[in-house]
C-alpha cells in the first residue's frame, strides 16, 4: 500500500505542482494500483 500525500499544495491553483498526486497518477497508469481511497473526494479532484 502507497501513501501519496502533498501536505500544503493547493490543488486549486493550476500553477502548482503535486508530485505525489502525479506520482499517483503514474502508478495507476502503470497498473500498479487496483484502487484509490480518499478521506473527502473534494480532496482529491480540486
Amino acid at each position: 500500500m502507497a501513501n501519496y500525500e502533498d501536505v500544503d499544495l493547493s490543488g486549486y491553483d493550476k500553477r502548482v505542482v503535486r508530485p505525489d498526486f502525479e506520482r499517483m497518477l503514474a502508478d495507476i497508469n502503470a497498473g500498479m494500483v487496483d484502487a484509490v481511497l480518499v478521506w473527502r473526494t473534494d480532496r482529491l479532484t480540486r
